[in-house]
């Protein structure tokens, strides 16, 4: 039998056997051998455009968008332009798609079918759409895909199958999508991979498999992927990683293994990632890394081992790394820092919050440079780190945090030395006393303090002509002199409980603010 466009059929119902599909001088030829069933019902499906169609059709003269959402009967439409582009049908509770709804859109290049209910895809209901860059099937009921569904695609380039009900995919369900650049497979239930099912996705991009029930992934698997850039792979159950799983992703970029149950990494797993951003191992139960992890990785952005295990960082991690915009160890194990750690190096952001460190190397930060913030809060600090003050050159970072440790005093000075600080984070310490002037930074603006032990403020701490708000709530401050209240800089705000104060200091009385001098302008807020 052969017939020009399988998009013309009038019949509501044909059916035939066949072997193959092949395309002769455009006339496609099919031959006997397996029985399909082409069911149009196209009396029960209304119509897309037109005075009584359900969908918004836009019409030009090189293209047709229709957008159709939420549309009754809960079915794809009915005569849908052949010219259409760009074909949406979104939040309609479709649960099938009819085998020929497409056949005729040869001028197709993007079909949306997200946020339905669709349950399976029939084999041949791309058939047609050789012009078909963008294919958007997320957020449906998929359970289960042919191996040729998408067989019929060649210039697809981004192909969304997110937030389905996904177990499982052929070895070659994306064999013929040579021009794939995007792939989304997240928020299945996926636990296996065949090794080659990423063979022909030589242009692949992204790929999107995080939220899924990985185990392990064949060591072949990205073996001709070499044009990948962003892999995302958080939020499985991956327990290893094959030391050549990335061996050929020269041009990777953003890698994204949080939250899996890795516990251990070859020591040369990222070697050949030269051009490496973001790497990120955060909430794996990693114990030790490796020496040399990160060693080559010289255009390294974001280093995050967050949430993990590790008790010792490697002193030689950073060896060879010049710059690192961020960096991160927050919510370890980690008691002690190598002295040599960050030696030579440009830091923007540094974390070592929430573990267990009592004290810090006093050159642990020579030669280094910190330029935006410094994160030791939730450790187990006694004293302000000297290191810190040694360096002070180098310390161009404009916020500190310190809170939730165990300071109990500020050491006299240790502020202002700090040029470039602008906010200081002390809460949650068991701070007793503060002196004149210990804020007194060219450039801090706000103080957390609250949440300590202060009982008294005598003289003014607060002497920083740019200082903007004070936080004193939380503790039990029973005395607030005159001198304090009326020394803060102008325009300032200081935040404290009234309540336990045995009386208010006479400023802070309105009809004593009003005889105040007009420049100054500070406030008690209780």
């Amino acid at each position: 039998m052969m017939f020009h466009s399988p998009g013309r059929l009038l019949v509501r119902s044909l059916r035939m056997t066949f072997l193959t599909v092949v395309m002769v001088s455009g006339i496609c030829v099919i031959c006997a051998s397996t029985k399909i069933s082409l069911n149009t019902d196209a009396t029960n499906r209304k119509e897309a455009c037109g005075p009584t169609g359900v969908c918004d059709c836009s019409f030009a003269d090189t293209f047709t968008d229709v957008y159709c959402r939420e549309i009754q009967p809960h079915e794809v439409p009915r005569d849908i332009p052949s010219n259409a582009t760009f074909l949406y049908i979104i939040m309609s509770e479709i649960t099938r798609v009819p085998v020929d709804a497409f056949w005729n859109l040869t001028h197709l290049e993007e079909l949306n079918l997200n946020e339905n209910q669709i349950q399976e895809i029939p084999n041949l209901a791309f058939y047609n759409l050789t012009m078909l860059k963008v294919l958007e099937l997320q957020t449906n009921k998929l359970r289960v895909l042919s191996p040729d569904v998408f067989a019929r695609l060649p210039n697809l380039e981004t192909l969304r199958l997110e937030d389905n009900q996904l177990q499982s995919l052929s070895s070659n369900i994306f064999e013929n999508l040579t021009n794939l650049k995007y792939l989304y497979l997240q928020q299945n239930i996926i636990s296996t991979l065949p090794g080659e099912i990423f063979r022909n996705l030589g242009k692949l991009s992204k790929l999107r498999l995080f939220d899924n029930m990985l185990k392990t992934l064949p060591s072949e698997i990205f073996q001709n992927s070499t044009s990948l850039v962003d892999i995302n792979l958080c939020l499985n159950n991956i327990k290893s990683l094959p030391a050549t799983l990335f061996s050929n992703l020269i041009q990777m970029e953003y890698l994204n293994l949080d939250k899996n149950e890795i516990e251990i990494l070859a020591d040369d797993i990222f070697a050949d990632m030269h051009n490496l951003v973001s790497v990120s191992l955060s909430g794996n139960p990693i114990a030790n890394l490796p020496d040399e992890l990160l060693f080559g990785l010289l255009s390294l952005y974001s280093v995050a081992f967050e949430g993990e295990k590790l008790e010792v960082i490697p002193e030689s991690l950073f060896y060879n790394q010049s710059k690192l915009p961020e960096i991160s160890f927050w919510r370890n194990q980690i008691t002690s820092v190598p002295e040599r750690l960050f030696r030579g190096m440009s830091i923007g952001i540094l974390s070592l919050s929430g573990n267990h460190i009592s004290s810090l190397p006093e050159d642990l930060f020579e030669s280094t440079t910190i330029y935006e913030a410094l994160d030791l809060s939730a450790n187990q600090l006694t004293e302000f780190p000297t290191a810190i003050i040694k360096a002070n050159e180098t310390m161009q970072f404009t916020i500190l945090l310190l809170q939730s440790n165990r300071l109990t005093s500020i050491n006299r000075g240790y502020f202002n030395k700090l040029i470039n600080l602008r906010g200081v984070f002390l809460s949650d310490n068991s701070i007793h006393t503060v002196h004149g002037g210990d804020f007194n930074g060219p450039k801090l603006e706000s103080i957390y303090l609250f949440e300590n032990q202060l009982v008294e403020i005598i003289d003014n701490p607060f002497t920083g002509d740019t200082i903007k708000k004070v936080h004193l709530y939380g503790n039990n401050i029973r005395n607030l002199s005159n001198e304090f209240v009326t020394g803060v800089s102008n325009e300032s705000l200081i935040f404290l409980n009234c309540a336990s104060l045995s009386e208010l200091p006479q400023a802070i009385n309105a009809e004593r603010m009003w005889v105040l001098p007009r420049w100054h302008r500070s406030a008690v807020v209780c």
